[in-house]
């Protein structure tokens, strides 16, 4: 169980999932319309920006003594990586924005970015799940698809799908003792409350 918690965690760790977000968007929404070269020439900058990026600085602030852990366990660790990783989502919202993509989607990455921000500040005094909190975040962003009626499938499987997928990431982390019960619930709350909102502001 242990070893399939950590797997879990891993899969859907706060610098995959916005991958998985734009892979899912690729494959659900209108955009899937677009040439495939397009596409994927977006999923790898979206990895590389929001995955290789903040994991390269992480380490090196790790190898500088600067965090005790790349994986950021420690609440006091958190700080400057989360400011790292809204910069990142900034950036990427930004390219969208210079790219002439829906408006509806670099929202997405700043609804990322608040969630972030709200996570870093709650962090300086509680821990908070920054798993759920993506999660959160990616559940949100299937029922504005089927809202917004942005989709060319059948939503329900993938909200169904998104909403199994966290509660299978908030256990995880309360049995690998990382978080509370709270500390996922607020961290999904948040997640998905900085996506839905953001959405509005367009």
């Amino acid at each position: 169980m242990n070893l399939l918690c950590r797997c879990i965690s891993f899969i859907f760790s706060p610098l995959l999932v916005p991958t998985w977000a734009m892979i899912l968007v690729a494959r659900v929404s209108i955009l899937t319309l677009l040439p495939a070269n397009y596409i994927w020439c977006a999923i790898c900058v979206i990895f590389l920006l929001t995955c290789i990026l903040p994991l390269s600085t992480f380490l090196l602030l790790y190898k500088r003594g600067l965090i005790s852990t790349p994986s950021l366990n420690n609440r006091t660790d958190r700080t400057i990586p989360y400011i790292i990783t809204i910069f990142c989502y900034c950036i990427c919202a930004w390219m969208m924005v210079r790219a002439r993509t829906p408006l509806w989607l670099p929202m997405f990455f700043i609804g990322a970015s608040a969630a972030t921000a709200v996570n870093t500040i709650i962090n300086l005094w509680w821990k908070i799940s920054g798993h759920a909190a993506a999660m959160g975040g990616l559940t949100a962003m299937t029922f504005l698809i089927a809202l917004y009626h942005l989709e060319i499938t059948d939503m329900y499987p993938w909200i169904s799908a998104a909403i199994i997928l966290t509660g299978m990431v908030m256990s995880a982390r309360v049995y690998l003792q990382r978080h509370t019960l709270m500390q996922v619930f607020l961290g999904v709350a948040n997640g998905f409350l900085c996506i839905w909102i953001s959405s509005f502001l367009i």
